[in-house]
C-alpha cells in the first residue's frame, strides 16, 4: 500500500458547500487516504454535513470542532497537529478536486524526491463556466512565458519564493501537496494573526524553506466562485477592503522578513535584506 496521505479541511459555516467538497476527496483514485475536517465553530450545520458526507465511505476520517472561531490558519494548524501523512494536502470547503489530483501529485513527489509539488487549477464561477490557470492569482494576468513553469521540472523553492514577492506568480496551499516531516522539521505553521493572505505567507516561508518544489502538470483543483466566498464577503465595505489590504501588507512583510533569515543562497538572501525589505 502507498504512504498515507492527509487532506487537511478547514471550514466554517459550509454548510451547502462541505458535502461536494468531501465527495471529490471520497472519489480519489489514491487509496491510502485520511480526511480530517476542522470545524471553526460553525453556526450552521457543517459539522453535521460533514459527518454525514463521511460516514458511509471507505476513508480514514475525523470531524474536529474549535469551541470558537479562530479562524482558517488556527483549523489548518489544527489539522497539521493532527495529521498522521506522510504527505499533506490543505483543501478549502468550497472547491472541488479531481479524481487523480492526490495521486498525480504524490507520484511526481516521490519520483522528483520533493517536498513540494503543485499543479494548475481551474476557476468555476456561478454559471458553471471554467477557465484554466496555470500560477497566477484567479484575477492576474498570464506570466509573460519566459516566467512560466516547464511541467515535471524542480525548482529550488526560494526561487519561486521570491517570483512570488516580486510578481504576478502564486502558489496557492490548495493546489499543492507538502511533506509532513518537512513542514514539521522547518517549524511551518499558518500566522493565526492573519486573517487573509496566510496562504501567500506559509507558501513563501515553505518555499523559502524548501530546496526542490515540482511543477505538475494537469488543472486537477477546481476553485468554486459563489456570493458566500470569504474573498467576496470580506470586501464588502471601504473599511473591510482597507483590512485586508493592510493584512496582505503584514502577510508580505513577514515573508519578506523570514526570506531574509532563512534564504539558502547569498543572491537570494542579499534580494531580500537590501531590496525587498527596504521597498
Amino acid at each position: 500500500m502507498r504512504p498515507l496521505i492527509s487532506v487537511v479541511i478547514p471550514t466554517y459555516n459550509s454548510e451547502k458547500t462541505i458535502g461536494a467538497a468531501l465527495s471529490s476527496v471520497i472519489a480519489q483514485d489514491y487509496d491510502n487516504l485520511e480526511i480530517i475536517v476542522v470545524d471553526g465553530a460553525s453556526s450552521d450545520g457543517t459539522a453535521d454535513a460533514a459527518r454525514s458526507a463521511l460516514e458511509n465511505s471507505s476513508r480514514r476520517w475525523r470531524v474536529l470542532n474549535h469551541e470558537h472561531n479562530r479562524g482558517i490558519s488556527a483549523a489548518r494548524n489544527t489539522g497539521l497537529d493532527e495529521a498522521n501523512g506522510e504527505y499533506i494536502h490543505f483543501m478549502d470547503s468550497d472547491d472541488l478536486v479531481e479524481k487523480s489530483f492526490i495521486s498525480a501529485l504524490y507520484g511526481l513527489a516521490s519520483e522528483k524526491g520533493c517536498d513540494i509539488v503543485f499543479c494548475g487549477y481551474r476557476v468555476r464561477d456561478e454559471t458553471g463556466a471554467e477557465r484554466e490557470i496555470t500560477h497566477t492569482r484567479p484575477l492576474a494576468r498570464p506570466l509573460p512565458r519566459a516566467l512560466r513553469l516547464k511541467p515535471g521540472h524542480c525548482y529550488p523553492g526560494e526561487e519561486l519564493a521570491l517570483r512570488m514577492i516580486m510578481t504576478s506568480f502564486w502558489i496557492g496551499v490548495w493546489t499543492t501537496l507538502f511533506s509532513r516531516d518537512f513542514l514539521l522539521s522547518k517549524g511551518l505553521r499558518f500566522d493565526e494573526g492573519l486573517f487573509n493572505y496566510e496562504d501567500d505567507d506559509f507558501s513563501i516561508k515553505a518555499l523559502t524553506r524548501s530546496e526542490r518544489a515540482v511543477f505538475s502538470q494537469g488543472y486537477m483543483y477546481i476553485y468554486v466562485q459563489h456570493n458566500g466566498m470569504y474573498s467576496r464577503t470580506s470586501l464588502a465595505t471601504k473599511e473591510k477592503c482597507f483590512a485586508v489590504y493592510m493584512n496582505s501588507v503584514s502577510a508580505n512583510l513577514n515573508a519578506v522578513r523570514y526570506m531574509a533569515e532563512h534564504a539558502l543562497s547569498p543572491e537570494i538572501l542579499n534580494t531580500a535584506r537590501h531590496l525587498l525589505l527596504p521597498r
